[in-house]
């Protein structure tokens, strides 16, 4: 069958786990045929405690994979360089907005995970304060720039 990669959704985890136990039994009936095996119940009971391992190796990545996701959208966050107070507002509904429609497509494997919520709330506070530095430092430099531009009017002013 096809090769795993996780994290995975964990609906998708769980039917891929069931198909592969099926087939295993499946292949094991088969092989068995005739000879008098009885000991597949036992068989079953060894593949769900594979599949119960896998699916705590599967929480495990989904975690890690939560927490990178959570640093990477960060780094997306955009807003303008300089920015007036008056476009602070707009400015952080825009960057958020784009923020929580990049963190959920990219936590799209976590969906139906009691955990999922815990971790995008986290990763939001994280977002929007970090929304607000950016919006911050591009007002101080909105308000350099007018400081900056009034100084030289008035240096054009007195040398005139």
């Amino acid at each position: 069958s096809d090769a795993l990669q996780l994290p995975l959704a964990a609906e998708t985890l769980e039917t891929w786990v069931a198909d592969e136990v099926e087939q295993a039994l499946s292949a094991a009936l088969h092989e068995t045929n005739g000879l008098g095996c009885i000991g597949l119940d036992a068989v079953r009971q060894d593949l769900g405690g594979v599949a119960a391992q896998l699916t705590l190796k599967n929480v495990k990545v989904m975690t890690k994979a939560l927490v990178a996701l959570e640093h990477s959208s960060l780094q997306a966050i955009t807003v303008p360089k300089v920015l007036a107070s008056a476009e602070a507002s707009r400015a952080l509904e825009s960057a958020m907005s784009a923020w929580a429609h990049q963190y959920d497509t990219g936590a799209s494997f976590a969906g139906g995970q009691h955990f999922a919520e815990v971790y995008r709330a986290r990763a939001h506070d994280a977002a929007k304060a970090h929304c607000k530095e950016l919006i911050d430092a591009a007002q101080v430099a909105a308000d350099e720039a007018i400081h900056e531009a009034a100084r030289k009017a008035v240096a054009k002013l007195q040398a005139d």
